[in-house]
This record gives structure tokens, sequence and C-alpha cells, in this order.
């Protein structure tokens, strides 16, 4: 218990602060007392420091620059496990498309589609970007195009029977 040398008041140590304890008299402390008080002051400043700094650090962390002129500005279509999500696309003459495999199936797209009987049919689309085939592994995206010519234009997946895409171009 401090006991202070102007006043018979005890307190508790350090659960208040000692003037509180001392009715208007000036508490006299011992070097002691004086430098325990000033060692737990100075480690709740210590920790509320690292304690902002640390916050900081994490705020400034979860913030980024992304450059704008990298982010995709092409349409996007989605496929889904055995099915194009999106079967029909428009597209403006002169930008590419961009092919989002959204599951963990993989797909091979080539130019084409099935038709009703579930045939495959590769009509001649001499404008359309000849892509060969394209293979997804799952959960990844890539592009096609440009379509420099106005149209319609096919493709399918040569893994799933009638996963068709649709693609129209305008001017």
């Amino acid at each position: 218990m401090l006991r202070h040398k102007t006043s018979r008041l005890t307190c508790p140590p350090l659960v208040f602060p000692t003037s509180l304890c001392v009715q208007g008299a000036i508490p006299l402390l011992s070097q002691d007392e004086r430098g325990l008080l000033a060692h737990n002051s100075m480690n709740k400043k210590f920790l509320f420091g690292l304690l902002g700094c640390m916050l900081l650090t994490i705020l400034f962390s979860a913030c980024r620059i992304v450059d704008a002129s990298t982010l995709p500005k092409n349409p996007k279509a989605l496929m889904g496990a055995s099915q194009f999500l999106t079967t029909d696309i428009t597209v403006k003459k002169g930008q590419s498309l961009d092919l989002v495999d959204t599951v963990s199936n993989p797909h091979v797209i080539a130019n084409g589609f099935y038709d009703a009987s579930g045939k495959v049919t590769k009509p001649p689309e001499s404008d359309a970007p000849q892509i060969g085939t394209i293979s997804f592994n799952g959960s990844d995206a890539q592009t096609i195009g440009p379509f420099n010519a106005a149209g319609d234009f096919h493709y399918y997946c040569t893994i799933h029977p009638n996963m068709n895409l649709l693609v129209h171009v305008t001017a």
C-alpha cells in the first residue's frame, strides 16, 4: 500500500492515481514509487505506439495501386462445368473476347459448333479469328481475337457435347 507523508490515506498501488487519494495535498512519493509510475507510463506509451504501427501496417498492406490500363476491358464469356454460361455474346469490331473458365473443369475450345443432332459443324467463317484449339485447365482465362469483321462466329468445346458459343460482332 502506498502511504504519503502528508496524509494518512492509503491506496492500493497503481489502482487510482495517488492525487485522488490525497485530499488536496501534494503527495510526496519516494524515488522507487516515482520510478515505478514512470516505468508503467512508458510501457503504456510504447504498447500504444506499437499497436498504432501495426494498425497502419495492416491498413497500408491492404491497399494497392493498380494501373487501370492493365485491367482487362474485353467482354467476357463465362464457362461452367460443361456449358458456356454465356452462350451468346456481342462484341464490337476490333475487340477481343475473354473466355473465362469459372470452375476447375478442363475445356478445349475450337472454331465451329454442335448442331441440333449433336454433330460438330465447322462452317466457313474466314473472318473469324482462327484459334485452332485453346486448352483450359480449369479456373483460368484466355483471350481470342481481335474480331476484325462484323458477323456471327461460332466456337465450341471439343470435350463437352453441345457446349456452344455464338459471338455477334457489330461494326
